[in-house]
């Protein structure tokens, strides 16, 4: 039986590291002391992108976590502009139930041109990973 997406999300904040926090819910920002100067900051993030969670290394945001059961290439240049204007995560990463897709947050976003409307990845695309069975 395949996974949800909710269990994907699960299964990613489990794998966390000592010191390190996923916030699977926006509620979890005021259990961490550390987070309140970047409070304001995740509260936007998760309702603009309706974040799946956020990876928290050294009382610092470090990944966004978006999840759905697809993306179009326009929504992954949107949410990449939004967090590389954000200016605080380095890393966003795209969870569907086929990928994994890590896109640098600090690559600046290039100005759309016509052609790129129809190309399939925009440019802040690391690698591609499949999600592997363990």
């Amino acid at each position: 039986m395949p996974e949800t997406i909710e269990q994907m999300i699960a299964k990613f904040g489990g794998h966390t590291s000592p010191g390190s926090w996923f916030l699977a819910e926006e509620s979890d920002i005021e259990k961490h002391e550390a987070l309140f100067p970047y409070a304001h900051y995740l509260r936007q993030a998760w309702s603009e992108l309706k974040l799946g969670g956020v990876l928290c290394v050294d009382g610092r945001p470090t990944v966004y976590l978006c999840a759905s059961t697809r993306f179009s290439p326009q929504q992954k240049r949107q949410y990449h502009l939004y967090v590389w204007n954000q200016g605080l995560v380095p890393l966003l990463l795209f969870l569907t139930p086929d990928s994994v897709e890590a896109h640098s947050a600090v690559k600046k976003p290039e100005r759309e041109t016509p052609d790129q409307l129809f190309a399939a990845e925009p440019p802040s695309l690391i690698p591609v990973l499949s999600n592997v069975a363990v």
